[in-house]
């Protein structure tokens, strides 16, 4: 079994079969829409699996790594990846996919265990020395992924809160929340003590702020209510729009979600709107809500810059 193990590592050319399917199936593929994020979350590993795979192939099939010293095998390493990984990120930018620079540390983490488990600078160590740099790349393997960790700790926070969906209580609460052309981040209220979430809505066809991570099933509830403050001194003309999973097959027709307008006066105010109106906004169906997806908050063609705070979402 080892030598077959072996002999694998060895082949240039299951090398480079390698090569084209990690690339391409977890870099290249368009991902799908989902809403669990810790599924994600996951599915972003593959990064570290990945590069921990290629340099493993790369140390046994180039001999000349094994001529390098363990720094120059370190600084090689470790910068190839930063580079290879910045530019799949601009890649997947292009293709439809989200670049985030938390992928390229996580391409990073996995080349560090390939040099710390898998080169053999490394393994020809003294025990001392080996045991540093594996306890190194693992600490690393623990610390860096920390979207991860910061996502299981609010997935138990939002699941603890309902029927609350988002009060700003945690600052990972941001992380449910995503803007396409508006710009969102907490701030602090002085009153309180607590926060709320700061909205720029900028000029643009539609400047959209979504919350995409929240506990689905609604149907037990009467009213989802927005509590809201428009702190400028005119009037802000907002829509919200929700939907559910089922959404997407029926390819995000304007006709099967709930959509309307409200007209938001100056200072803190309360949007309710009875879930009866969300489930029978499709026109030929009812939505299901037992599995909503997506809450949002939009203005259309807007000519300037208009603000908006969310202090609370909630059900009741």
């Amino acid at each position: 079994m080892c030598h077959f193990i072996n002999r694998i590592f060895q082949s240039r050319l299951l090398f480079a079969l390698t090569l084209m399917v990690v690339f391409y199936g977890l870099f290249l593929i368009p991902a799908s829409d989902h809403t669990d994020r810790l599924l994600g979350e996951i599915t972003n590993l593959g990064h570290i699996a990945a590069f921990l795979i290629i340099w493993t192939f790369v140390f046994n099939l180039f001999p000349r790594f094994r001529q390098m010293s363990v720094l120059q095998v370190f600084v090689v390493v470790i910068v190839t990846t930063l580079v290879v990984g910045e530019l799949i990120e601009i890649v997947q930018g292009w293709i439809g996919r989200d670049d985030e620079w938390q992928d390229v540390w996580d391409s990073g983490v996995g080349a560090l265990l390939a040099i710390a488990f898998c080169s053999t600078q490394v393994r020809g160590l003294a025990r001392r020395a080996r045991g540093i740099w594996r306890a190194v790349a693992l600490i690393t393997l623990v610390i860096v992924p920390w979207s991860i960790w910061s996502s299981l700790a609010d997935e138990m926070v939002l699941r603890w809160q309902f029927p609350v969906l988002c009060d700003f209580s945690t600052p990972v609460e941001l992380s449910r929340w995503n803007a396409n052309k508006a710009g969102i981040q907490l701030q602090k209220n002085n009153k309180t003590g607590g926060s709320y979430l700061a909205v720029e809505f900028r000029p643009a066809t539609y400047s959209t702020i979504s919350l995409i991570y929240f506990y689905p099933d609604w149907h037990s509830y009467g009213h989802i209510v927005f509590d809201l403050t428009n702190p400028d001194h005119s009037d802000l003309h907002i829509i919200l729009r929700m939907h559910d999973d089922l959404h997407k097959r029926h390819r995000y027709a304007l006709n099967d979600r709930y959509n309307h307008m409200f007209i938001l006066k100056p200072g803190r105010q309360q949007i309710s709107i009875p879930l009866k109106d969300v489930k029978n906004a499709p026109a030929t169906r009812k939505m299901d809500l037992q599995h909503m997806e997506d809450i949002s908050i939009f203005t259309m063609q807007a000519r300037s810059n208009h603000q908006l705070y969310v202090n609370r979402v909630y059900l009741e």
